[in-house]
């Protein structure tokens, strides 16, 4: 939930911060994503079956980690002023946070008995897939109108920016007006939750602190 929202609504964001940037904003987050996840699963994977084979618990220690610093460094990265200053480290943060995917896979596989993994399977995709893909940007959706509106100040974002807009042009000051309420809401809500990861890393590490270095995963 607080990582999937990232790419469908900083698009959005930096358009609005930069509404004519070079390259576009749209390809410059469709690398970001892909860089990320290509980077962070082979991290995820090699990388932790690499120090997991003198400790087990880096497979839970790893994704922690990743989550954890994930939030700060999206929260700095969406508080620059510009696309260029904020990029590295959004680019950083979504590595950190795509560390966890297969790491999660494998312990929700190796965490029950052979006749249970496509059980296990199952219930990690429904988790993953419809809560937090499904509902995590619906909720930034929602937030990002909440924002929105406070910046927006006295009278109604929607009626105003939404429903104007899409029967006439606005005028110059009510464009740039909208423009930056809804960067802000869209700031906001991608901050708010990605405060999510921290508690994801909470869940992960807390009730797994006295894992042995032994562990060894059910056949």
């Amino acid at each position: 939930m607080g990582g999937a929202p990232r790419g469908r609504l900083l698009t959005s964001y930096y358009e609005h911060l930069c509404p004519d940037p070079t390259p576009p904003a749209g390809i410059l987050i469709g690398v970001i994503v892909t860089v990320s996840m290509l980077s962070g699963f082979a991290l995820g994977e090699f990388g932790l079956d690499r120090v997991g084979r003198r400790d087990r618990r880096w497979y839970v220690w790893g994704p922690a980690i990743g989550l954890l610093l994930s939030t700060p460094l999206m929260l700095w990265g969406v508080t620059r002023p510009g696309i260029t200053a904020g990029m590295p480290f959004v680019l950083v943060a979504h590595v950190a946070l795509f560390v966890y995917y297969t790491p999660t896979l494998a312990i929700a596989q190796n965490m029950v008995a052979a006749n249970m993994r496509a059980s296990s399977a199952f219930v990690a995709a429904i988790v993953l897939g419809l809560v937090g893909t499904g509902l995590g940007p619906s909720l930034t959706g929602v937030l990002s109108d909440f924002f929105a509106q406070h910046a927006f100040g006295s009278g109604d974002f929607k009626a105003a920016c939404v429903a104007v807009a899409g029967r006439h042009a606005l005028s110059a000051p009510a464009a740039q007006l909208c423009q930056s309420a809804s960067a802000t809401g869209i700031r906001y809500a991608v901050m708010a939750m990605s405060l999510l990861c921290p508690w994801g890393q909470s869940t992960i590490s807390w009730p797994r602190v006295t894992f042995e270095p032994t562990w060894r995963p059910v056949s």
